[in-house]
């Protein structure tokens, strides 16, 4: 059960530095993606 939460946990943090790349760019999203990163 601990290999699959860990991919997991490194997927969600590949998305947030894909977010915060994007956020640069649309603000509008990092909102989003700050939501997602809080209700996880």
């Amino acid at each position: 059960m601990a290999l699959p939460t860990n991919k997991k946990k490194k997927i969600g943090s590949s998305v947030v530095m894909i977010g915060e790349v994007v956020a640069k760019q649309k603000p509008e999203i990092r909102f989003k993606v700050e939501i997602e990163s809080q209700s996880k």
